[in-house]
């Protein structure tokens, strides 16, 4: 039981650091940004070349992973969400934009890089704590994710852009009444959503193969994990991440691990029909 609860605790890192860029959007624009598994792809490819293939710092990497992965969510936003927004297109065509870059990210990769599986090179160093059996390269993804919450928790509580933030998920209209420059803090919203899901796609690439169609099954956790929690509330995201990691392992007591997709995917329908507000709410921040 210590093993299924430390092996939650890294698959709900990585699956509350993808929930809550998705969160993040969802609670300003109003959609379901599954774009954010494209972003996510771009971030984790990026990092892995720069550091596998061209041995670069760990550091650089990471940057040029948040770089690209910021230029892509900058282009959905730029070229397709905020010409559509300004045409008055409604939340579902914003939903269908952003599955189709997802689909074209997917295509791209593909077609450069075949259906090839990315692995790491290095050394597991694991590490036994008791009965617990956790790599070195785990424990970075758990302190990873926790510091990634933490400086998040703070952008939202302290700064005025986090404030700014949860005016605009109240109220747009009201947003915009006060003086508020909504669509800068649109395009502000995407960014750091991206650097959220380039940490997402540098943790699963860790943890698991890179491959080029993982950006579906990325935003299909991160979506439940959000609605676990509670969609949009940005911090129900840790909850429903370390929640639907637990089931998933637990599960795997039983079943073999390429059923958790359909484990997770039930237990998207339980929450649906019994609990869609998530076990913590829907408020964006539920402090406020």
């Amino acid at each position: 039981m210590l093993q299924v609860i430390a092996n939650a605790f890294i698959s709900g890192a990585i699956y509350a650091t993808i929930s809550a860029g998705f969160n993040l959007v969802y609670s300003v624009h109003r959609f379901f940004y599954l774009a954010h598994g494209s972003v996510l792809l771009v971030g984790g490819f990026a990092f892995y070349f720069a550091f596998e293939t061209y041995h670069l710092h760990p550091a650089i990497a990471i940057l040029l992973a948040i770089g690209a992965a910021t230029i892509l969510a900058m282009l959905n936003e730029i070229l397709i969400h905020r010409p559509l927004r300004q045409r008055q297109a409604n939340n579902f065509s914003l939903f269908l934009a952003s599955t189709a870059s997802l689909s074209i990210v997917q295509g791209l990769l593909l077609y450069f890089n075949s259906s090839r599986t990315f692995t790491y090179q290095w050394p597991l160093n694991v590490i036994e704590i008791a009965t617990v059996r956790i790599t070195l390269t785990q424990c970075w993804i758990i302190a990873s994710a926790c510091l990634i919450f933490s400086i998040l928790w703070w952008i939202m509580n302290k700064t005025t852009f986090g404030k700014s933030l949860q005016a605009i998920a109240d109220s747009p209209t009201l947003a915009r009444a006060i003086g508020l420059p909504v669509s800068t803090l649109y395009l502000q919203t995407t960014i750091l959503s991206a650097i959220l899901a380039a940490a997402g796609g540098i943790l699963m690439s860790l943890e698991r193969d890179l491959r080029f169609d993982m950006g579906m099954e990325a935003i299909l956790k991160g979506i439940i994990a959000s609605i676990i929690g509670g969609i949009p509330n940005v911090p129900a995201a840790l909850l429903g991440g370390f929640l639907l990691g637990l089931i998933e392992n637990l599960a795997a007591w039983f079943l073999p691990s390429n059923y958790k997709t359909t484990i997770s995917s039930i237990v998207l329908i339980v929450f649906l029909l019994f609990r869609p507000t998530g076990i913590i709410g829907s408020k964006f921040f539920p402090n406020r």
